[in-house]
């Protein structure tokens, strides 16, 4: 799915006296057969009402960035996942890809989210969309890039600095929260972070063999993103 025309499903939901239930949300892989939405009561679509409710479906192969914010999210994340690999090792571009998707989310940390309730002018139920969260957003960015950055020293120092700069801008309790949960989540990753030998390292070398961002690095990147959250809570 590329593109949903919601304000034709809402004309279509308000002059037949239903409501809609979209099954998909932009990004969602689809094929022939699939139920793109569903009706409430079914009687009240004619065959031509549900042409127009098909119409308001651009499907095609790709994916795109105008409505699927998850699809800029995950590119992201493959490019940094392709740049924190053994065959690459491209720390920095890991970095960009860490930052963009932090700036996104703490615009987003400031925003109300639309609920996935659409009424019409009335205040009548029309359309019951796919929930959107910010939790949802956060774990699709920062759950998905930890793995990775939580193995790169460099990179994690970043992953953290990209979540205190998202907790700065969050109003809400809850989500913040939620930014706890993925800094608990990345601890605990970086300290099973794979060890990584030297070459002729010296097996009575103490620094030799130490985990790449895991231990005491991992404890002081949790501890700064602590403090940037206690800020942002003690600011509010």
């Amino acid at each position: 799915v590329q593109l949903i025309d919601t304000r034709a499903i809402m004309e279509m939901a308000g002059d037949r006296g239903t409501i809609l239930r979209l099954q998909y949300q932009a990004g969602d892989f689809v094929h022939r057969g699939s139920v793109l939405l569903e009706a409430s009561p079914p009687e009240a679509l004619d065959d031509d009402a549900e042409a127009k409710l098909r119409d308001a479906f651009a499907i095609g192969a790709r994916r795109t960035a105008l409505q699927d914010l998850r699809f800029l999210i995950d590119e992201l994340v493959e490019i940094a996942a392709r740049a924190l690999s053994p065959g690459v090792n491209d720390p920095f571009t890991a970095n960009s890809c860490i930052d963009w998707p932090g700036a996104a989310l703490a615009d987003l940390a400031r925003r109300d989210l639309p609920s996935r309730l659409r009424a019409d002018e009335d205040g009548t139920l029309r359309v019951i969309a796919h929930p959107v969260s910010f939790a949802g957003f956060v774990d699709r960015a920062f759950g998905a890039l930890a793995q990775y950055a939580s193995a790169d020293a460099l990179a994690g120092k970043r992953f953290i600095a990209a979540l205190g700069d998202v907790a700065l801008g969050c109003d809400a309790p809850a989500r913040l929260g939620v930014l706890r949960g993925q800094t608990r989540a990345f601890r605990d990753l970086a300290d099973r972070a794979p060890v990584v030998e030297e070459a002729g390292a010296d097996p009575r070398d103490v620094h030799a063999g130490q985990p790449v961002a895991g231990g005491y690095v991992a404890t002081l990147f949790l501890a700064a993103a602590y403090v940037a959250i206690g800020l942002a809570m003690s600011a509010r």
